[in-house]
């Protein structure tokens, strides 16, 4: 039920468009991209000790034999 026109308008924008909310999974990242690198793409992980590289690339650390386990890849 609608209160005003802009009430009514609201409704129907949410009964016409699909809303997709993807969260951000990789918060200390997403800021370090808006305030120093925009191109930055792994965590803010500190590196191991004696090592120079922040960061884990979270769309590549896996391993791909790992991967090739998963049954549904094994059913392609």
């Amino acid at each position: 039920m609608c209160i005003d026109a802009r009430c009514c308008r609201g409704l129907q924008l949410l009964d016409e468009a699909e809303f997709v909310i993807i969260p951000v999974l990789n918060v200390d990242g997403y800021v370090y991209t808006w305030t120093n690198d925009r191109l930055w793409r792994k965590n803010r992980r500190p590196p191991p000790a004696g090592g120079t590289c922040y960061g884990i690339d979270l769309n590549r650390n896996y391993d791909v034999r790992d991967l090739l386990k998963s049954p549904t890849l094994r059913n392609i």
